[in-house]
């Protein structure tokens, strides 16, 4: 039962999310009603998981080419997406504004990457393939709009509507929470947007016919994500990005699975790795069946290191080669002979080293990647998640027109390691 101060603020919030495609432009009468949708009993009601284990894959919508008259840019088109063996599909990423609005506009004719031209092309190829697709809201350079969305209770609520409505007007099954980073500071109203956004979900189901799913991408604040698992269907680790050419640091590896007996010479602490990290979310409290490995589809190249474990001068630290955060799968299947890749026997991942020039290619390929999927499967995890599909699809791939090995990896260990 909605208490008046929440229906008034709900009639408001609607007046201002009418245009949500473009703020400053009235599009069509398209609306929806939350009174049409059924209203669900419990914002921890399990929801049903895939035997198997999930496997929830993001998808940049900069690299979706929609085909249409303004979103037609992007590696990939709809129909060369091939979802067999995905449990989940997030559509990466609304950004959020500071007054819980779009932070870009969503009307195609403005160009941005996130638009609806996009969503009615991809939602029903998912939903085709039995997958369900969520989107996701925030991600890497948008803490500060997201930090001040939910720093009021009118901005939250905004927000909250501005969700609701994208996943009752676009068929979306659900919404990813990706906020980076969670700062202390940020515990408080990050709970009360995860628990008011809950209490949303669940007065309406989606036109599939269930509550809409609510998951995160997580990579800080364990113990904040422990007292919030319940509201949660997956929280999925980000268990990539683990080391950079930061002072103090050496090589090592993006995503390790183990780190085992070594130190940063620096301190003597633990290297990271997947294992560290699965530890301590589990330390805090989070239940394994919540918890989602992450599966990286992009590398790096280090220039000026050939091996891991490396130290460097503060005067000319290693430069990485960076294509949007990392340098796809697909790039370095095209720059290097991978079937020349090292493994480490410790950190279970494969490498290239290369003497003249001297670099560093550190990735995960079909052997690493059967690995993770076991220790998913051994620990009881829910399942893993991939960033980013797209990153892993090549072309001519040993003579096919178009391929996806990595993924095709996952789907097949999953189903040897989980059955």
């Amino acid at each position: 039962m909605m208490s008046l101060k929440f229906f008034a603020l709900l009639t408001a919030a609607l007046s201002m999310i009418s245009c949500i495609e473009n703020p400053a432009k009235q599009v069509d009468s398209k609306s929806y009603e939350i009174g049409k949708h059924q209203l669900l009993k419990s914002a921890n009601q399990e929801t049903s998981s895939n035997p198997t284990g999930w496997i929830t894959v993001y998808l940049a919508s900069w690299e979706h080419n929609a085909g249409t008259p303004y979103s037609n840019w992007g590696s990939l088109t709809a129909s060369e997406i091939d979802l067999s063996g995905i449990t989940h599909l997030i559509y990466f990423a609304m950004n959020v504004g500071e007054d819980g609005l779009p932070g870009e506009s969503l009307d195609p004719a403005d160009r941005y990457n996130f638009t609806t031209d996009r969503f009615r092309d991809i939602v029903p190829v998912a939903h085709a393939q039995d997958v369900e697709i969520l989107f996701s809201v925030g991600g890497a350079g948008n803490y500060s709009g997201f930090n001040k969305a939910i720093s009021s209770e009118q901005s939250r609520f905004r927000l909250i509507q501005t969700i609701t409505h994208l996943i009752l007007m676009y068929d979306f099954d659900g919404v990813d929470l990706d906020m980076e980073p969670i700062e202390d500071r940020d515990r408080s109203n990050y709970s009360l947007l995860v628990k008011e956004l809950s209490s949303q979900l669940d007065q309406i189901t989606t036109r599939r016919g269930h509550r809409p799913l609510l998951t995160a991408a997580v990579n800080s604040q364990f113990s904040l994500f422990a007292e919030l698992q319940g509201y949660f269907d997956q929280i999925n680790l980000m268990t990539y990005d683990l080391s950079g050419p930061w002072r103090g640091w050496q090589t090592w590896h993006n995503s390790p699975l183990f780190s085992d007996g070594i130190k940063f010479e620096s301190t003597g602490e633990q290297m990271p790795s997947v294992d560290l990290w699965i530890a301590y979310a589990l330390g805090a409290g989070i239940k394994p069946s919540k918890l989602g490995l992450g599966i990286d589809f992009y590398g790096y190249i280090w220039n000026g290191v050939s091996e891991p474990g490396e130290r460097w001068s503060f005067l000319s630290p290693p430069i990485l080669e960076q294509e949007q955060g990392g340098t796809p799968y697909r790039t370095l299947y095209k720059q290097f002979d991978l079937s020349q890749a090292k493994w480490d026997n410790i950190a279970r991942v494969p490498y290239l080293s290369i003497k003249n020039p001297s670099q560093f290619i550190s990735f995960d390929n079909e052997q690493s990647i059967d690995e993770k999927v076991r220790y998913a499967a051994e620990r009881g995890l829910g399942g893993v998640m991939i960033w980013e599909l797209s990153a892993g699809y090549i072309t001519n791939y040993q003579d096919l027109t178009l391929s996806h090995p990595l993924l095709e990896a996952v789907h097949k260990s999953t189903v040897r390691h989980r059955h």
